[in-house]
């Protein structure tokens, strides 16, 4: 395989770019040129603290053909800043919506890249897939993705990085590492997974996103591909029972919700999907099929449906702070973290999220996620909310003084499950509150089947809304600085539920209660600079 240099100020593009005294000038003009000489699984590398500039429509990267022939994008040389800077042109007109077009590739790796939208770009790396193609098995390493367009210039993305699939692609979307990353300063997400699997974040950091985000932004966001109905297109196949046809992308139906009171989310029927009983919904032979109870036309009862699964997610490590509340948002938004719009199975683990205008951890809609070890604190919302989400797992959390914002903003505890959640576990957390909530937990009434187990609550004026927790711990914990509790009622006071605390420490067999067991802490967010 071939190493290709480039340096935009020493080279030149009529030099053949096979060694550093020889590096072309341009990635532009070589790509344009239709990549002469190059193949799949090539490396090319670019001079630390120069930038290309990517004037033209559709310049893109060279795809990789497997795991184990990959295309690599990465930096050489010494300069100031450890990275090769990616910006569309400064001034003029924009020919490209974004940077680098990377839909329809897989398999490449992208290190120590600076892309900066300047403002006007609406992505930075266009990675998502086209079509039936596929667009999987990439990796960034030590990146920053900042200054996407904004909302104010009509621009619908606005987020450092959005990757996985389309509202029609069919091509698969798995199989993502991001590392050692950072996403700040764009206008609506700082990082979006879109309808992708099997996807690794690690040592990230998320910080000033979602300041000009009307229907909200968060640090780190992922969804399903979804769609509003129109006010057309239903047929009513017996009594209740209505349905519509999918679209030919629509593989599967995984979520339905609409705005009919005791039906706002329906469950799905898999053993006679065309006789939904009231309250649930069916997928057979390419038609959606939905029983809300009425025999009424559901045109206008709000029908939204989830489909382009998003799903195993794992973002560990990590921290979230700064991340804005755009006032013009329906509802509370610039959350440290979310599992946003029904993305399931999946984990946040060891994160820290501090000091944003939402919650710190966010679950909505989606099923069976887990927030474990995670640190939540100054938040202008819940430490953790749930809306909508069944079987989440939130366990050995430290969530302390959130809450801080103003009426509308805040919630009414460190904890909250909105209507429509159910199952799950909330054990062996810290909860601690300096005045700012009335309760430690707010379970909604019709929130069943949560078990909840040895939390430690300090300075709530109430425990719960609901008779929900169970050998609770009403103690201050003592936190110090690196929120290590030293009270003995809470240090080994819990159950051994496995894992590691928050700085990477094995959990003893009888571990403290929260995310840190009472260790020195070490080290954890690190970024590690290529040779």
């Amino acid at each position: 395989m071939t190493v290709w240099y480039f340096d935009s100020d020493g080279g030149s593009d009529s030099n053949n770019g096979k060694s550093e005294g020889a590096a072309k000038k341009f990635y532009e003009t070589f790509v344009l040129a239709g990549f002469p000489g190059a193949a799949q699984g090539d490396t090319y590398l670019f001079k630390r603290g120069t930038t290309q500039v990517i004037s033209a429509a559709n310049v893109g990267a060279g795809s990789g053909a497997s795991t184990t022939q990959r295309t690599r994008y990465g930096a050489y040389g010494v300069a100031q800043v450890p990275y090769s800077i990616w910006t569309p042109p400064p001034t003029g007109g924009l020919n490209n919506a974004y940077v680098l077009n990377v839909s329809g590739k897989s398999y490449i790796d992208f290190e120590d890249m600076y892309f900066d939208g300047l403002g006007r770009a609406t992505y930075t790396l266009y990675m998502l897939a086209s079509g039936a193609t596929q667009n999987s098995g990439h990796a960034i390493r030590r990146c920053f993705f900042t200054n996407t367009a904004t909302a104010a210039l009509g621009i619908p993305n606005g987020s450092g990085l959005i990757f996985g699939g389309t509202d029609t692609s069919t091509g698969d979307t798995g199989d993502y590492l991001i590392e050692d990353s950072e996403f700040f300063g764009n206008p609506v997400h700082g990082m979006i997974v879109n309808g992708a699997h099997d996807v690794v974040v690690r040592r990230c950091k998320f910080h000033g996103n979602g300041f000009d985000a009307p229907t909200g932004g968060h640090g780190f966001s992922s969804k399903y591909r979804l769609q509003e109905f129109t006010t057309s297109g239903w047929t009513n196949t017996s009594g209740t029972i209505w349905s519509r046809a999918l679209a030919v992308y629509q593989l599967d139906v995984y979520y339905v919700i609409t705005n009919v009171s005791n039906y706002g989310r329906l469950t799905k029927n898999i053993s006679t999907p065309t006789t939904p009983a009231a309250g649930e919904f069916g997928v057979s032979a390419g038609t959606l099929y939905i029983n809300v109870g009425s025999s009424t036309d559901p045109k206008n009862q709000s029908v939204r449906y989830a489909w382009g699964r998003c799903y195993n997610i794992l973002v560990e490590d990590c921290e979230a702070w700064g991340n804005f509340n755009d006032p013009r948002a329906t509802d509370v938004e610039g959350h440290g973290f979310a599992f946003d719009n029904w993305a399931d199975s999946s984990i946040f683990r060891r994160n820290y999220s501090h000091d944003n205008q939402g919650a710190g951890f966010s679950l909505n809609l989606g099923d069976n996620n887990t927030v474990e070890s995670c640190i939540a604190t100054r938040n202008q919302a819940a430490g953790f909310q749930a809306a909508s989400a069944k079987g989440s797992m939130v366990n050995k959390n430290t969530f302390v003084n959130n809450n801080l914002g103003q009426v509308g903003i805040r919630a009414n505890g460190e904890i909250v499950m909105f209507p429509n959640c159910g199952g799950g576990e909330i054990k062996q957390n810290i909860l601690q509150n300096y005045g700012n909530r009335q309760y430690a937990a707010d379970i909604f009434p019709d929130v069943t089947g949560v078990s909840a187990d040895r939390n430690v609550t300090h300075g709530y004026p109430l425990l719960e809304r609901a008779a929900v927790l169970q050998n609770t711990i009403i103690e201050n914990p003592y936190l110090d600085g690196e929120f290590r509790p030293s009270n003995p009622a809470v240090i080994r006071a819990g159950n051994n539920l496995g894992g590691k605390d928050f700085y990477g420490k094995q959990f003893y067999s009888q571990p403290n209660i929260g995310a840190v067991e009472d260790v020195s802490a070490t080290q954890r967010r690190l970024f590690v600079r290529a040779k």
